[in-house]
């Protein structure tokens, strides 16, 4: 027996996580019209067979509802992305990002709060999925038993209808697909804009973190560098404003010339979401030795450990304060930073106190303060790994997944993509045609090769023709800082400085001007083997010194330690010849000008239990000692107080001395 029912499916609904996976589904249908022959239990099995085909159908049309975007992965930006396109970014460290391109710009959706939201979503989903599931199955078996009762046309009928159901009603499909696409982009549209709510939050509240470390000193100083002679300290009953203070005092010790650093630890400008930053702290500059001053600073490092920039906060402090003071300064991270630090250094002897370093993105009132975190401000940026489900570490398989629609390969497909630092291929690989700007290759046979540049290990110069001197020359002088190269060796200009390599050294030139150089040099009347180095001065050039910066200090200019000046140019404060500027030690013995074979010396003499300083002759037998407001006269192995003896006679006033005497012992004349 046949009949014909045509049973309308009114809505489709899907539910997609965030890697584009169905997570599940609904199909609501009318219900059917009644009839009047009874099926038997095979043919109410088609019509259930048929309704699940035809649902089936249904799934199909939307699958690929939200297909059109792109996604990336890599540590470098996508090239011209399309709104909505994601991408999987690497910094190279550990840490991963997801962001999603919205309103011209790359938006980070994943945070520290989505794995909250992702499974509330999901739980709620997988509550919404079995209720409908209920609900279809309550539906499913309401229509069977319907059909059971009312069917009562033949077999003819029924085959009609399942004929339609498998053909499928484009009215109610497509219906259902506007449906499910419009529910998807609702769902996409909130989920976007929560995810980027979030993401505001989570960044407004990484800008205004301080980023010192242990900023409070709740640790002492394990998260700080000390270096000096005389170290700064935490004395942990001194507060101020209720934050600890770091003290450097060098009490009774001689710190003249010598220098004390206390150093935060680095912060990374690849967690940092901006170049502009602010800085503070509080100063209490007791007092101060002689010579010496206070400065802070926030020093700036590339890659390779050279100083990018240095910015201080308040300028340098040589006078003594009565009370604390509070000082900022505004910090413009440098193209070529990647990392940069708080210093404080201390020059020289005093009692100096510091508190309440901030360094952030975010300006404080004055005399504000924000304390870092305790231990590692890293921790602050940490949203992914194990602390977080989604974790790129954690999740490699699933991130490719994602990505490829398969973890086994990976296919990248676009009409640009580009590839940025270090790639190694393992295997063969095929290109249908390359483009390589500059290639090192250890082993190749090339027929016949244009290359516009290439780097070569082993060269056969053998193999080379035509006027090689004149090909290298043409291709080195003038490309590399002005180098030039011709028979007599190589001259660099390095912009103001001229530096010549000749057959004897090194010269140097500056405003046209010869200063002097370095370089080998013999002597008159010697052998041609007698030979040795020597530093020279240009007729032209006033003097030579030797110079060396502060302990720890990596921009100051280098003061001068020894110096020789000529007769006519000695600066101010300094003499013509030899000028020591700092501490001077002589081990052995000096000679003087003419036959004398003896030496000066200059060391320690030790008598009547205290030590002296001792000047004269080298063997300690004839000279002069040094104490505590006598000046003793050695002789041998006899020492006497010349201090005294010179009083004595000073006292004696105006003394005669005869130029007779007579027999009896008196005075004659």
């Amino acid at each position: 027996m046949d009949f014909n029912q045509r049973i309308r499916i009114i809505s489709v609904e899907e539910q997609y996580n965030i890697y584009g996976e169905r997570i599940s589904s609904s199909v609501e249908a009318g219900s059917l019209s009644a009839t009047k022959q009874k099926l038997d239990g095979s043919e109410s099995n088609s019509v259930v067979l048929a309704l699940s085909h035809a649902t089936e159908q249904a799934d199909n049309a939307v699958k690929t509802a939200n297909g059109k975007n792109t996604s990336y992965s890599g540590p470098n930006q996508p090239q011209n992305p399309r709104e909505g396109d994601m991408w999987w970014y690497d910094n190279g460290s550990g840490t991963s990002f997801m962001k999603q391109y919205t309103n011209g710009e790359w938006v980070i959706l994943i945070d520290s709060n989505t794995k909250e939201n992702i499974e509330k979503a999901v739980d709620s989903a997988i509550v919404t999925s079995n209720t409908y599931t209920d609900e279809l199955n309550e539906k499913q078996a309401k229509l069977t038993s319907d059909l059971n009762d009312k069917v009562t046309n033949g077999e003819a009928v029924l085959k009609q209808e399942i004929a339609d159901r498998e053909s499928g009603d484009s009215v109610t499909l497509q219906a259902g697909k506007d449906f499910v696409t419009s529910t998807i982009k609702s769902y996409d549209t909130d989920m976007q804009s929560q995810i980027s709510q979030v993401s505001d939050g989570i960044m407004a509240s990484v800008s205004s973190t301080n980023l010192i470390v242990d900023s409070s000193f709740v640790n002492a100083l394990a998260n700080w560098m000390v270096a000096g002679d005389v170290s700064w300290q935490i004395d942990t009953g001194t507060m101020y404003e209720g934050v600890r203070v770091a003290t450097f005092n060098s009490g009774d010790v001689v710190f003249d010339r010598k220098t004390a650093t206390l150093t935060s630890a680095p912060i990374y400008k690849m967690n940092l979401g901006g170049t502009q930053f602010y800085a503070s702290f509080d100063l209490y500059a007791k007092s101060f030795g002689a010579s010496a001053y206070f400065k802070a600073e926030i020093v700036q490092k590339d890659s390779s450990g050279s100083t990018t920039k240095s910015t201080p906060i308040g300028g340098s402090f040589d006078t003594g304060m009565s009370g604390w003071n509070n000082y900022t300064s505004d910090i413009t991270l440098d193209s070529r930073t990647t990392s940069l630090y708080l210093q404080f250094t201390q020059y020289g002897g005093g009692r100096v106190y510091v508190s309440r370093p901030y360094l952030g993105s975010t300006k404080l009132p004055t005399g504000a303060y924000m304390p870092g975190a305790s231990n590692d401000n890293s921790s602050t940026l940490k949203l992914f790994n194990n602390f977080f489900a989604f974790g790129i570490q954690a999740n490699t398989g699933a991130l490719i997944s994602g990505i490829n629609g398969d973890s086994s390969g990976l296919n990248i497909v676009g009409e640009k993509i580009t590839v940025t630092g270090d790639t190694t291929f393992i295997g063969k690989n095929f290109m249908d045609g390359a483009i390589i700007k500059n290639a090192s290759i250890g082993s190749a046979q090339i027929a016949d090769a244009s290359i516009t540049n290439a780097k070569i290990s082993n060269l056969d110069v053998n193999k080379l023709s035509g006027n090689v001197s004149s090909f290298i020359q043409s291709n080195w002088n003038g490309k590399y800082g002005s180098t030039t190269i011709n028979s007599t060796g190589m001259t660099v200009n390095s912009g103001g400085v001229i530096t010549d390599f000749m057959n004897s050294g090194m010269k140097l030139t500056m405003a046209g001007e010869s200063v002097g150089g370095i370089g080998v040099q013999g002597m008159t009347g010697k052998p041609n083997t007698y030979q040795g180095l020597t530093f020279w001065l240009d007729g032209n050039a006033e003097y030579m010194a030797l110079a060396a910066r502060n302990s720890g200090d990596t921009s100051m200019n280098p003061v001068i330690q020894m110096s020789w000046y000529r007769s006519n140019s000695a600066p101010a404060g300094a003499y013509a010849g030899f000028n020591f500027d700092d501490d001077v030690i002589f081990n052995q013995g000096i000679n003087v000008p003419g036959v004398a074979k003896e030496k000066l010396g200059f060391t320690t003499k030790t008598f009547n239990g205290f030590n002296y300083p001792y000047f004269g002759d080298s063997r300690l037998q004839a000279g002069l000692a040094y104490g505590s407001g006598y000046t003793y006269l050695i002789s041998g192995t006899t020492y006497y107080n010349l201090t005294r003896v010179i009083k004595a006679l000073d006292s004696l006033g105006a003394v005669k001395i005869p130029s007779e005497i007579n027999s009896d012992g008196t005075d004659k004349k």
